[in-house]
């Protein structure tokens, strides 16, 4: 009886998003399955407007979403970071979720949801827009968390120059209608540490949060902040008080690079099942001795070791700064997937995948080899389906 029920159910699914597509006049595509690596680059595509890739595990790659397509929704100006948008019991369903730094009223930045069927977009937050909430700058990141017994989903978003003085600003955007609540203000001392330009974001569930209790944090990585304004990683709670977790311009918490410009540009946090658990990692874009960029790991006390060095060929694959990195963790493996917006053939982009111990690269997509799929032109942020 339950299998009969569950082949009835699919059999309705399948045939609600044939009827949907015909309706709307865009075609049934398949859900990029599970495990598969989501990528946005914000310059590929129909007059440049961006493309949102679904890339396999074997680094094969097709066009999910192209931004400049007017036939697929409203069109992007510069997209530059992904999340996949879980679905929740009373929320909206599964989708993509996609901000563009210079979309939306007045260039303020937007948060597109994308159809996971389609590829179809939607404006979730119009970051112009002041009936939604205090306004944007420039979205860079976004943050999602949910599953099917959670009555909604949470988004975060963080803004590179939102807020007091335009030093960044932590967003709460609501899932159903887009309204936007500032978490914090990374120019109000009273959370904590100010900021400088928040760029990347990740979430840290932290050991009593996998257990369902309180202990869960936001990691961000800033381009400016810290001492002589090399960077800094901080720890930020669910209602906005900051903590410096560590400082890229205090030698007392690890290598301090000799490249003035080199600066973190994204970060992420290894899951439970990794060798590597709760480690947070962070790309130091222009930071090395070739100044093609590192890998950096960062412990729970804020100190910093150098992982993998991209411009150290013997390590693998050559990167071109970091410039546009993005980072994410490898499904199913444990590998860290590091994405250059400048490497690859004729520089159009490439997805690294690295050991977290050894620091040793693979090349797993080269975005300027058509043999992989659709070419790229600034590969960006990287998000995974679950």
């Amino acid at each position: 009886m339950r299998n009969n029920l569950r082949r009835f159910l699919h059999t309705v699914t399948l045939r609600c998003a044939l009827f949907m597509s015909l309706v709307i006049g865009m075609p049934a595509l398949a859900q990029p399955p599970n495990g598969s690596i989501l990528s946005i680059d914000a310059t590929a595509g129909t007059a440049a407007h961006g493309q949102l890739f679904v890339i396999t595990q074997t680094g094969q790659r097709s066009v999910f979403s192209d931004f400049g397509a007017v036939s697929q929704g409203v069109s992007g100006i510069e997209p530059n970071a992904v999340a996949w948008l879980p679905a929740t019991l009373l929320g909206p369903g599964a989708g993509i979720l996609v901000t563009d730094g210079s979309g939306g009223t007045g260039g303020n930045g937007a948060v597109f949801k994308v159809d996971p069927q389609t590829g179809a977009r939607t404006v979730l937050s119009d970051f112009g827009n002041a009936t939604s909430g205090t306004l944007g700058s420039y979205p860079i990141g976004v943050l999602t968390l949910g599953g099917l017994l959670d009555s909604f989903p949470t988004i975060y978003v963080i803004d590179a120059f939102a807020g007091t003085n335009g030093l960044g600003t932590l967003f709460q955007v609501d899932g159903r209608t887009g309204y936007r609540t500032v978490i914090s203000d990374f120019n109000d001392s009273s959370k904590g540490t100010l900021g400088g330009y928040p760029n990347s974001i990740a979430w840290n569930p932290g050991l009593l949060g996998l257990l369902g209790l309180s202990g869960n944090t936001i990691i961000i990585a800033d381009g400016a902040a810290g001492t002589m304004q090399y960077g800094a990683v901080f720890s930020v709670t669910t209602d906005g008080n900051r903590t410096l977790l560590s400082d890229f311009g205090n030698s007392a918490q690890g290598p301090v690079d000799s490249n003035p410009l080199s600066y973190p540009v994204s970060v992420a946090v290894a899951p439970i099942w990794s060798s590597q658990a709760g480690s947070i990692f962070v790309l130091d874009a222009q930071a090395g001795p070739a100044q093609k960029g590192v890998l950096v790991k960062i412990s729970a006390n804020g100190r910093r070791t150098i992982v993998s060095d991209f411009g150290d060929a013997a390590k693998g694959p050559l990167a071109a700064g970091l410039e546009y990195g993005a980072l994410a963790w490898q499904t199913g493996q444990d590998a860290i997937l590091v994405q250059d917006g400048n490497a690859g053939s004729n520089s159009q982009g490439a997805l690294f995948s690295v050991n977290p111990t050894t620091g040793v690269r693979t090349l797993l997509s080269d975005f300027g080899n058509a043999s992989s799929g659709s070419t790229g032109s600034l590969p960006a942020g990287l998000g995974l389906v679950p």
